[in-house]
């Protein structure tokens, strides 16, 4: 699959070059579009969407021009807003546990696997039970953001809710989660953890809440790259700080154990002093 992108981010571009990109430029040749009129396009979206809009939106133009193979691609070095920072949000105390307990009983599964694997939604939910080895400790993960095929491992947490699934039971077949939408995820998640008072949530956080798990335990950046299929480093680079953080809290344990602070005087008993 390496090379190729899924239906999913088909269907996206599509739309981008549908709705947005053909009333722009209209019956324009793509050979005939310069430089200045894609900044144009980027100004009239200014203000209109947010910024990572924007870049996505030029990297479709990106594409169409390098599939017609123009020389001189003029989306290339176009004035694109400063993409934003990436969100890093995970849970502290007992959130996750409460976010669990309040999920119905058929997200529940959905939830405990997002959060032990680290998957995106649209990678769980296209999850076969063929794809699955308990045996390897692994999940074949063949429908990812990038169309790169890639492998989630099972630790303990996952091999719990594998199994109260039914894993061990008998060869199962099928998808893990049949006749459920990505939306009717999304929306019983966001409720879910309103009823468990957990604010500023989403079923996407539990894939920063795995990889902030896992970096604040000493898991190096490429190792984590690896694991959440990330195409370039830097999107991981967001979880750097979270070890500096973690390390800092360590280091400090030790005040009030070591200090530079001179001693007390020692009191010498009365009595001893005669007969030094």
């Amino acid at each position: 699959m390496k090379g190729r992108i899924t239906q999913a981010e088909y269907d996206r571009q599509e739309g981008i070059v549908n709705k947005h990109l053909k009333p722009f430029f209209g019956p324009m040749k793509l050979k005939l579009i310069c430089k200045t009129q894609v900044n144009d396009y980027i100004a009239s979206r200014l203000g209109v969407v947010r910024a990572g809009t924007i870049i996505k939106e030029c990297n479709t133009l990106k594409c169409l021009f390098s599939n017609a193979k123009i020389s001189i691609n003029p989306a290339h070095g176009a004035k694109v807003p400063k993409a934003p920072k990436g969100r890093v949000r995970y849970l502290t105390g007992d959130e996750l546990g409460r976010i669990l307990r309040s999920c119905p009983e058929w997200l529940r599964p959905i939830a405990g696997l997002a959060v032990s694997l680290g998957t995106r939604r649209g990678e769980l939910l296209k999850v076969r039970w063929e794809d699955v080895s308990i045996a390897r400790r692994e999940i074949r993960l063949q429908y990812t953001k990038n169309g790169e095929e890639r492998f989630a491992f099972i630790n303990d947490l996952a091999l719990q809710v594998l199994n109260s699934m039914g894993a061990g039971t008998c060869k199962r077949k099928g998808p893990l989660f049949p006749d459920v939408t990505p939306a009717q995820v999304t929306v019983a998640f966001i409720r879910a953890c309103k009823d468990a008072g957990v604010e500023d949530f989403s079923l996407h956080d539990l894939r920063h809440h795995y990889a902030s798990m896992l970096r604040m335990n000493g898991v190096d950046l490429h190792t984590l790259q690896k694991l959440l299929g990330h195409s370039d480093l830097r999107m991981t680079g967001r979880y750097s700080h979270l070890s500096q953080s973690f390390l800092l809290g360590a280091a400090k344990q030790l005040d009030g154990v070591v200090s530079l602070a001179p001693a007390s005087p020692e009191v010498v008993p009365e009595g001893e002093a005669q007969r030094v």
